[in-house]
């Protein structure tokens, strides 16, 4: 009985084993169509061809292998060597189901819109994480790569896209992770080194994640050799020794409609060198943008691992979330054309919202549309440059506003927003609304108020000063509103002793006035030493009405403030 029963599993086990073998297909040709009689069941190529048989792996090797999609293909894997390639087009479809292994090629050949889509070209559907190292280029400068991801484990991008054509476009599907590698290389830009085609993203959902591995980097070019100070030469400058480098390309532009992205490193970002327009001038400076229809949720952006910065321009026409795991600091400015800055590229009613724990800090040009707002939740926002966008003429920025003050705030109880204008100019905001903290800096020279507002704000949370110097005078003014009110309902602020707030001309402004309440302003000198600690009132002090308490205040620093219970201290100790 035992003897049969081997027999009998012997038997199952078989046709199973075959079966694998025959799944397996190699390419047996050199160029030729996918669907034709070109397959083998060995690597060897001995015995009959045959014709593919949907479901089956594909090894495709040879010098000069060239596989063309020329109907829709289901296969098991595929196993794409060095040495070969295959070609999609049309409204053809290869889907894959299961590993994409090798380092081959992919070309992609399909010129119409219509056929783009998470249903076209080249489609992963794998249950297990793994990598693609394939290199992904166009047939010519009118197609486009078209890339479905649609596996729900990890896949990890390690091959080189060449998208210097017309539009990359990754179609993401509920729950994928796509992770480009650190070996991964992609380059959106044509061979002028001025003009880039988008490199998109399109996520079903918010579950979809697009993740940068920290080492991936976007530019391209030699690090050592295009520092921060390389001087932007003209290409007519280059003498023509090998002394003249010039930019080589890479990842200058991304866009994305939905999902989360993640990065972990400033490299990560779309900036690279390269050339603007006319002069040719080396800069380096990119594009990220949010963008997508309504419909879709609404995309994230988390900055996590490293503190990370940003030169090129953020736009976006829709709204989105920016998480800031760690600092994340805007540097982009604007320079000619449409290189405006922190834009929402003249589309109205947009949001950005700010969560996380860390800072995002803005240091480059600011062009809002209409109606545009920004919600802090979590963390702080720190404006090194005004909101308003400035009344300069800037050449082929129909997608931006001219001039005007849009930008409504709003933050909210665990969050705080800090203003840093410079001291011959106000801040401008539309309008506030502030339930967090509303840090301002102050200077003792300043004449400007900091921070002037269209129409209302009403601070419910909190006013912090940063003052870095005695404060003297008469007053300053704080906030000012033109057509508005000020509210301020807050009952705790941080300003300098003796100091006091008021609402003035209607509340219409927020005075920094000098108190009238009588207060003691006496300053006291703390002094420590090893083993002894202890007050001393200047001798030209008055004497404190209280004889048990006396009061510190420190106009730098207000936290620490206090009120110190006085006690005598004679020989035998306290008395």
């Amino acid at each position: 009985m035992a003897k049969s029963l081997t027999c009998l599993v012997i038997a199952l086990l078989f046709p199973v084993l075959l079966l694998s073998e025959e799944n397996t297909l190699y390419w047996g040709g050199t160029g030729g169509n996918w669907s034709a009689a070109h397959w083998y069941d060995n690597e060897d190529l001995g015995g009959t061809a045959q014709s593919w048989q949907d479901g089956s792996r594909a090894v495709i090797t040879g010098s000069g292998a060239s596989v063309v999609v020329d109907q829709s293909i289901v296969a098991a894997g595929v196993d794409l060597h060095e040495d070969a390639e295959i070609r999609i087009g049309g409204s053809h479809v290869l889907r894959i189901e299961g590993a994409t292994d090798g380092e081959g090629t992919v070309i992609f050949t399909n010129t119409s819109g219509d056929n783009m889509g998470p249903d076209h070209g080249l489609i992963v559907d794998h249950s297990d994480p793994q990598e693609l190292a394939w290199r992904l280029q166009l047939h010519n400068d009118q197609v486009r790569i078209n890339l479905s991801i649609i596996g729900r484990a990890q896949l990890t991008f390690q091959g080189k896209a060449q998208a210097w054509g017309n539009d990359f476009r990754i179609y993401l599907g509920s729950e994928t992770h796509l992770l480009i590698g650190s070996l991964a290389e992609i380059n959106n830009n044509r061979s002028d080194l001025v003009n880039a085609r988008p490199f998109w993203v399109h996520s079903a959902d918010d579950t979809a994640l697009l993740e940068f591995h920290p080492h991936f980097v976007a530019d391209l070019a030699d690090e050592t050799v295009f520092e921060d100070d390389y001087p932007y030469a003209y290409p007519d400058d280059d003498p023509g020794d090998g002394s003249y480098v010039k930019p080589v390309g890479g990842m200058s532009t991304w866009r994305n409609t939905s999902g989360t992205t993640v990065t972990h490193s400033s490299r990560n970002l779309a900036t690279i060198h390269k050339y603007t327009g006319g002069e040719k001038r080396y800069t380096h400076h990119g594009l990220w943008n949010f963008e997508g229809d309504a419909q879709d949720p609404d995309p994230r952006w988390i900055v996590r691992s490293n503190a990370q910065s940003y030169d090129g321009g953020i736009y976006y026409i829709r709204d989105w979330t920016l998480v800031t795991e760690e600092d994340f600091t805007f540097e982009g400015i604007w320079h000619e054309g449409v290189n405006i800055g922190f834009a929402s590229r003249n589309q109205e009613g947009v949001t950005v919202r700010k969560e996380g724990p860390a800072d995002f800090i803005i240091r480059g040009t600011q062009s809002y549309s209409p109606d545009s707002h920004m919600q802090v939740a979590e963390g702080r926002v720190r404006f090194y440059t005004d909101p308003k966008v400035p009344e300069q003429a800037r050449d082929n920025n129909g997608w931006f506003s001219q001039g005007g003050n849009y930008l409504h705030l709003t933050v909210e109880p665990d969050a705080a927003v800090h203003f840093h204008p410079p001291l011959e100019a106000p801040f401008h905001l539309y309008q506030g609304s502030i339930e967090g903290q509303l840090v301002l800096e102050l200077a003792a020279d300043r004449e400007q108020a900091v921070l002037h507002i269209d129409g209302d704000m009403d601070i419910a949370g909190s006013l912090r000063l940063e003052v870095g110097e005695s404060l003297q005078g008469a007053g300053y003014r704080l906030l000012k509103s033109s057509q508005g009110m000020l509210s301020l309902s807050a009952t705790e602020h941080e300003i300098p002793h003796g100091w006091e707030l008021r609402l003035e001309d209607d509340q219409r402004e927020l005075w920094l006035r000098p108190s009238q309440d009588g207060a003691d302003q006496r300053r006291i000198a703390l002094h420590s030493f090893p083993q002894h600690h202890w007050l001393q009132m200047p001798e030209e002090s008055p004497a404190d009405e209280q004889d048990d308490q006396l009061e510190y205040f420190n106009d730098n620093d207000p936290t620490l403030n206090h009120i110190f219970r006085l006690e005598a201290h004679g020989p035998e100790g306290v008395q």
